[in-house]
């Protein structure tokens, strides 16, 4: 690896981790944290999903997932529906209480990013839209296709 390329990993870590820091983690519904919220969205953004598929996508192993999920259920903020298919597994979707929470909790998160993207001209904004949407399909759009794809395929 170039050093040129290690410099902006090591770069777009560091920002990464400045910009988690800039949430209000602190106020969150539900006792919500981070990782509970990345996992409300990975459910809103490609529900119905199992948890090994939200283990694929979040990267974090199954039992940590399934882990989460139940505390998840427990507040009433995701619900199991069978799979059609193979009435052994299930999908996971989320209530109207885990879909007002989510975006809830996103906007209490955003609030101080959002002030501080204010501050930005026209063109400044445009250049990270242009910056996250290329760390976004480089960061999410590559699971290992295994049990996401698999996903898909059974609700088709």
């Amino acid at each position: 690896m170039s050093t040129k390329l290690e410099s902006i990993a090591i770069q777009t870590y560091i920002m990464a981790s400045r910009v988690w820091q800039i949430g209000a983690l602190d106020h969150l519904p539900y006792k919500l944290t981070g990782a509970r919220l990345m996992v409300l969205h990975t459910i809103k953004e490609r529900e119905p999903i199992s948890t090994a598929g939200i283990a694929e996508v979040e990267r974090v192993a199954s039992p940590t997932i399934s882990q989460m999920v139940g505390d998840l259920e427990e507040h009433g903020l995701v619900t199991r529906i069978r799979n059609p298919k193979d009435g052994r597994g299930s999908f996971l979707k989320l209530t109207k209480k885990g879909r007002t929470a989510c975006d809830k909790a996103s906007v209490i998160v955003c609030g101080p990013l959002l002030k501080r993207l204010d501050t930005l001209t026209a063109r400044e904004r445009k250049a990270v839209l242009q910056s996250v949407s290329m760390l976004n399909r480089m960061c999410v759009d590559t699971p290992k296709a295994g049990r996401v794809l698999q996903d898909l395929a059974e609700r088709a």
